[in-house]
């Protein structure tokens, strides 16, 4: 992965949970020790994994 899209990346969960302190919701890592976080509010749990996926093009 390269410095830019990890940096990218760490953008996007910021903003992510920015978004939830504003909102109230708690923003943890995985219970299950698995790499990612959820978002907890209330009753609900919503578990998110990041993952660098690479898109090449076919047929150049």
């Amino acid at each position: 992965m390269s410095v830019e899209t990890r940096d990218r990346a760490l953008l996007i969960t910021q903003a992510i949970a920015d978004e939830c302190d504003r909102r109230g919701y708690a923003f943890e890592l995985r219970d299950n020790g698995e790499a990612g976080f959820q978002i907890v509010n209330d009753d609900a749990r919503f578990e998110f994994t990041l993952e660098a996926l690479r898109c090449g093009r076919q047929g150049s």
